[in-house]
């Protein structure tokens, strides 16, 4: 019942709102966290967990790494991977250095007006939007008796009357200031690179769901190479205004 009146109050406040911007880094998409300026460099580290049909639905080894090193990282997770792989996603959820977000049902651009990105069609309709983040949140919360706060939509593209629907569920939306994969299609020494680049507050987004890919190196490279220069890396949920 409660998710009932809360879609009714959504669509009724934002039924009228016109779809005016359409990328990944529009008005209201939190692209850095909030730090000072002097003192040690933090970062947010950011990695999507998509569940897509192709290969193993996560990279264990880099899970690995970053629980062992100690290195806490903000997860984006699609429900299709926690369908696929519940005790993989229990095993990241437990992890002291690992909180988890959400990323969405079908894994689809935030339009309602089917606006495309990266090959992938948006949704027709505010409810289909409403449904991708609640039953996402509706499976974290089962699974972990944890909710939600954060969102980013499957490719992180957006448009305004989405955005509005978004917040009005709670959410704030989280992109990123540095793409350190692009999309899991980076090399190794290209993602290191990418990564060397980020600056204190910045939020870097990558995948952990590709383990054939370059990903799991380069980060490790840069990963390692900022903790001798002493970066502290934080949860993005901490460092909001």
């Amino acid at each position: 019942m409660r998710k009932l009146f809360m879609t009714i109050a959504i669509m009724s406040v934002f039924g009228c709102s016109d779809a005016d911007e359409w990328g990944e880094h529009i008005d209201g998409v939190i692209d850095r966290i909030h730090v000072e300026q002097s003192g040690a460099k933090i970062i947010a580290l950011t990695l999507d967990i998509c569940g897509s049909n192709k290969g193993p639905g996560i990279d264990k080894e880099l899970a690995q790494y970053l629980h062992d090193n100690k290195i806490k990282a903000t997860l984006f997770i699609n429900k299709r991977f926690i369908d696929k792989n519940p005790d993989d996603f229990l095993a990241l959820a437990a992890s002291e250095y690992f909180d988890i977000q959400n990323h969405g049902t079908q894994h689809r651009p935030a339009s309602i007006t089917g606006r495309s990105a990266w090959g992938i069609r948006g949704f027709d309709s505010k409810q289909e939007l409403i449904d991708e983040i609640q039953d996402a949140e509706n499976r974290i919360y089962e699974m972990t008796g944890r909710r939600t706060t954060l969102y980013r939509s499957g490719t992180a593209f957006y448009e305004t009357a989405a955005m509005k629907i978004i917040h009005g569920l709670g959410y704030k939306v989280i992109g990123f200031a540095v793409n350190g994969d692009h999309g899991a299609s980076d090399s190794a020494d290209t993602v290191e690179q990418n990564l060397a680049g980020a600056k204190s507050g910045d939020i870097i987004i990558n995948h952990m769901n590709h383990p054939a890919s370059g990903v799991r190196d380069g980060m490790i490279a840069a990963i390692d190479k900022w903790k001798s220069e002493g970066v502290q890396f934080v949860f993005v949920k901490d460092y909001l205004q």
